[in-house]
Parts: structure tokens; C-alpha cells; sequence
């Protein structure tokens, strides 16, 4: 079954995929380093937001997206 797009805009989908992967796991690196407890306050219209792990979630979700673009690149 082809699938629709080029060779090279499905490369293209591929490199993205893996950078946002690689950018979500830096920030979530990045948030630990600021917090050590992992607690992020976000100040919204004068309303504090806390949350307690933004960073585990974001280096979950960047682990999820590179594995992903791994897996696709070695079925194409």
C-alpha cells in the first residue's frame, strides 16, 4: 500500500519529529535543573499554577516522540 507524500517530505516529517522529540526531552532536563523537586509554578492573569512534574512528563513525552520517529524511519 503506497502511502501519499515524497520521499523527502516524509523524511522531512521524520527530522521534525526527532528534534521536537530531542527539544521536549532538553526541556524537561532543563525544568529539573531549575526545580530539583520538580515543582513548576506558571503565573497566568495573576493566578499561580503549581505543578509537581512537568519536567519526568516532558522527558517522557520527548522519549515517546523519538522512539516514534525511530521506529518510522526504520519501516521507510
Amino acid at each position: 500500500m503506497s502511502r501519499p507524500g515524497s520521499a523527502s517530505e516524509r523524511e522531512t516529517v521524520l527530522w521534525l519529529t526527532l528534534f521536537m522529540g530531542l527539544a521536549a526531552i532538553g526541556g524537561g532536563i532543563w525544568l529539573i535543573y531549575l526545580d530539583p523537586t520538580g515543582g513548576t509554578v506558571i503565573n497566568l492573569f495573576g493566578t499561580s499554577f503549581r505543578f509537581s512534574s512537568v519536567g519526568n512528563i516532558g522527558i517522557c513525552f520527548g522519549a515517546a516522540l523519538v522512539g516514534f520517529a525511530f521506529v518510522r524511519s526504520r519501516r521507510s
